[in-house]
């Protein structure tokens, strides 16, 4: 927090000493929210949600972004600020000052141009699931488009090449360390080929790093007359690099040991992410966006019937002497849940209404093919011309006991507030 404030200073001080035209804008968010909770087998007699503390609500939050852009000094300024304050379980709230984007560009010639700072940039063809975007932070499932400027960029070094129909891009990315001495800290390499073929949108992109494998893609775009768009992005890397349960090798995990172990970080194979999809708008003004999406490196299905089998054992084991170490197993189980899908293949859908008028909504459903449990995700918005929308959403999670969305704890989840725009 102390970071963001020196560095936004310096930024504001050093524009308030250049002339040059100035943009400014302001996003305001308040929301308050309740969520409802079942039995589950990751909340056997609801003791977990009593041991982490978990509560119905409501719970609320507040968040304000200020996007500053200016041309000075023969550079482009970028600065977005973002505040907010949070209502923890507990009740305490949480304050955070972060900076989202905080960067600089500068034409060197009418092709070339250098980028440095926090940037978001968008090299993916996917609405929700991306897997080329290897320089873009992930996107929020209930709000893609960033409407509520909760994304944060990456600490980059770009160098671009334009021509009248491609463009080569070369990323050093790294993450800023503020602990301490000032330092950056897992530089990648992250590089993108556009090209326009045939009416159509093409990119490859690659990242390299010293800690895994080189990730390479492919990712294309097409718009057919009007009303149709058909996108898809295509990527492999060897190996796996993400944590999977201890159980998945081990048939009772120690107690005490790691529930979580890189163990596929070594085993050569080709771990595949794939995303076909299409946006159609029908007369009217209605969008449909749908998107199949599969990544290598989620949980099989025999995976995550191994994880829950040693969660029916955990549970079983609730009503013996080793009631604390069982619950300890049930609770770190809840860490094999990611916030876009533990498993490996998804279908999103998405339907709204483009905001024509006063009334907006959207109706979004996140299914898991494998075990066909789901999240509805339903908003429905009064957005007035002065800037000040009122929302109501929901986060539904269905499913059978034993699939991914099913045992999890929370059933529901309804907030609602006001986001304005100034």
């Amino acid at each position: 927090m102390r970071r963001a404030a020196v560095v936004a200073t310096i930024f504001l001080l050093t524009r308030a000493a250049s002339p040059g035209a100035v943009s400014f804008r302001f996003y305001g968010a308040a929301r308050a929210g309740v969520s409802s909770f079942r039995e589950s087998l990751f909340n056997p007699g609801n003791l977990a949600v009593e041991f982490l503390g978990w509560r119905r609500g409501p719970l609320s939050s507040l968040a304000a972004t200020a996007e500053i852009e200016s041309d000075a000094l023969s550079l482009h300024w970028r600065l977005d600020l973002q505040g907010s304050a949070v209502q923890g379980e507990s009740g305490a709230w949480r304050r955070e000052l972060r900076i989202g984007q905080l960067f600089l560009q500068k034409d060197l010639s009418e092709r070339w141009v250098l980028a440095v700072g926090r940037s978001i940039q968008r090299w993916g063809t996917g609405y929700v699931f991306n897997p080329t975007d290897v320089a873009a932070p992930e996107r929020e499932l209930g709000d893609p488009d960033n409407t509520e400027r909760r994304a944060v960029g990456l600490d980059m070094i770009k160098l671009e090449r334009f021509s009248a129909t491609s463009s080569l891009a070369f990323c050093l990315l790294a993450r800023m360390e503020t602990r301490g001495r000032w330092r950056l800290t897992s530089p990648r390499l992250a590089l993108r080929f556009y090209k326009n073929a045939w009416d159509t949108d093409l990119s490859l992109v690659a990242l390299f790093s010293r800690e895994e494998t080189p990730v390479v893609g492919l990712n294309g775009s097409r718009v057919f007359g009007e009303r149709l768009e058909i996108h898809g992005e295509f990527a492999i890397q060897k190996n796996s690099y993400r944590p999977y349960h201890a159980a998945l090798v081990e048939s009772r995990p120690e107690s005490g040991g790691d529930s979580f172990l890189d163990f596929k970080k070594d085993d050569g194979r080709l771990y595949v992410q794939g995303l076909l999809g299409f946006q159609y708008t029908f007369p009217g003004g209605i969008l449909w966006v749908a998107e199949y999406y599969h990544r290598g490196q989620g949980y099989s299905l025999s995976e995550w019937r191994t994880l829950i089998g040693h969660v029916r054992g955990m549970n079983a084991g609730l009503a013996g002497p080793e009631a604390g170490p069982a619950l300890e197993g049930i609770l770190a189980g809840l860490a094999a849940y990611a916030p876009r899908g533990t498993m490996r293949d998804y279908l999103v859908n998405y339907l709204q209404n483009l905001g024509t008028g006063v009334v907006e909504w959207r109706i979004g459903w996140l299914l898991n093919l494998a075990d066909m449990g789901g999240v509805w995700f339903p908003e429905f918005r009064l957005a007035f011309r002065n800037g000040f929308t009122f929302f109501l959403r929901s986060y539904i999670f269905l499913g059978r006991g034993t699939s991914e969305f099913g045992a999890f704890p929370r059933s529901r989840v309804l907030e609602g507030g006001l986001r304005f725009r100034l």
